[in-house]
């Protein structure tokens, strides 16, 4: 399925700021789902920005202090991107 960017901006930008709210889906699992979107093909690196900043919004509403393994390693792959989108 390919989906234009804008829609993932949109969708990232949503969840990041709603998706704590949802009764379907637990905030982790949306967590992971963006972990695992952030790592396909995107046609723009600022996309990716997007994403990672909805992961970001998320991780801060947990209740849970520590972070999954999973977002640590994002966070490490990312935070020395060349593209200030991302970092």
């Amino acid at each position: 399925l390919i989906v234009p960017d804008i829609m993932i901006k949109v969708s990232s930008w949503v969840l990041g700021h709603y998706g704590f709210l949802s009764d379907i889906l637990p905030v982790s699992e949306i967590i992971d789902r963006l972990c695992d979107l952030v790592e396909k093909p995107l046609n723009c690196l600022e996309t990716r920005g997007w994403i990672v900043s909805a992961i970001l919004l998320l991780c801060s509403r947990l209740s849970s202090t520590s972070l999954s393994p999973t977002v640590l390693n994002l966070l490490r792959k990312y935070s020395n991107s060349r593209s200030l989108d991302v970092q």
